[in-house]
């Protein structure tokens, strides 16, 4: 591939000026096969280097070539489900303690509580970051997890969310966005309304902007409820400090019913006019002049339908599945951007940031929860250890 008249052999943190062949190719393969980060391959470049004059054979393994052309002809595997019911035995396992911090890839976890600020910066430092370019999580709710993270009572929760909203406040770079996927639960037949007060919190004591409700549908859970409907949606909020461009193009959706195209007809004397091709979609312009926009995709909406999957329906750490954050992470950010979880439950940012080719942080309190995680990304092969930080 070309970028700034240069040629390049991988798309992450490589800058080589590879014009000459044979040795210069192979000195430059291996300058980055020592690099700390992943690679993301040009495997088409990759590919025309081993039919030509570079020997690989002494920098790659048989089975990593497999593995680099394999996952771009068959695309990213999707990721491990989490092991919730092996969280006792993960953890003999991985001896997880208080503070630690782990390393899988370029991915990084620590043990600890994401309302002190300390385990942040040590995060952080550890993995050389200054900030993140988005967080994404599923706190633990009002009242619910009690024989886990102890329980927040519905009149504390604001009080105790204010020292999580501040660490990501201090730790999102400009441009990013904080999704929040929480509902309220129900009491006595009726939701309880700590989750709207959290919401006017964000805005009117904090500073956020309140950019978008997202709606997360699925399925739903099977069951009879005495006084409503089974759930089959949650929301996700998004807050942000600055503007946060969303990227359309990362998501595209196909085109459907409802999503025209621009017709451009030539009238004497008049110039161009655009006609509308089955109806309309939106369209600009001043008085008599209107401009339809060619559409090559439909952008998404704020409705997003991802089904459960086999998440489950432990009482543990309420994991959902990788798409979903999927969905956000290319939505909101590009290749090599940061994102972080400070509630990682089973680790399913983390796994997502990794298979759309981001790096992933993630902060959680419980020892055996982080085993969980470490557990599912050794299963994508990416070979945790601890770090000292």
């Amino acid at each position: 591939m070309q970028t700034d008249g240069r040629q390049v052999v991988a798309v992450q943190r490589v800058d080589l000026d590879l014009e000459e062949g044979g040795a210069a190719r192979e000195l430059a393969y291996a300058d980055n096969r020592t690099s700390e980060i992943d690679l993301d391959w040009d495997v088409e470049q990759l590919l025309a280097d081993l039919e030509g004059d570079v020997d690989l054979g002494g920098l790659f393994r048989d089975d990593e070539l497999e593995a680099i052309i394999g996952q771009a002809i068959e695309g990213t595997p999707p990721a491990p489900e989490p092991q919730m019911d092996k969280a006792a035995e993960l953890q003999e396992k991985w001896q997880v303690g208080p503070g630690d911090i782990w390393r899988a890839g370029r991915h990084f976890i620590i043990c600890g509580d994401c309302r002190d600020p300390g385990v942040w910066a040590r995060l952080l430092k550890a993995a050389g970051v200054d900030k993140v370019n988005g967080v994404f999580t599923s706190p633990p709710y009002a009242e619910q997890r009690k024989e886990l993270y102890g329980g927040v009572p519905v009149a504390e929760y604001v009080d105790w969310w204010e020292a999580v909203q501040a660490n990501v406040c201090a730790n999102l770079a400009d441009g990013g966005s904080f999704f929040v996927n929480i509902k309220p639960h129900c009491e006595d037949g009726q939701r309880v309304l700590y989750v709207f007060d959290l919401v006017l919190a964000m805005v009117r004591q904090w500073g956020w902007r309140f950019v978008e409700e997202y709606i997360w549908k699925h399925q739903g859970y099977p069951g009879v409820l005495k006084y409503r409907f089974k759930n089959q949606f949650e929301p996700i909020y998004q807050f942000s400090i600055n503007p946060a461009p969303v990227k359309p193009s990362n998501v595209p959706q196909p085109l459907g019913e409802g999503h025209y195209k621009k017709v451009k007809e030539k009238k004497d004397g008049t110039g161009d006019r655009y006609l509308m091709e089955k109806g309309a979609s939106s369209h600009s312009g001043m008085g008599n002049m209107f401009y339809y926009h060619e559409l090559e995709y439909a952008r998404p909406g704020n409705v997003v339908e991802i089904g459960l999957g086999d998440v489950g329906t432990s009482a543990g750490a309420a994991p959902f599945p990788t798409a979903l954050p999927s969905f956000f992470v290319k939505a909101f950010s590009d290749p090599s951007d940061i994102w972080l979880d400070p509630f990682l439950g089973s680790g399913t940012t983390v796994a997502a940031a990794h298979n759309e080719k981001r790096r992933g942080l993630g902060i959680e309190l419980l020892e055996r929860y982080v085993a969980v995680s470490l557990q599912r990304l050794a299963d994508m092969g990416l070979e945790p250890h601890m770090v000292d930080g």
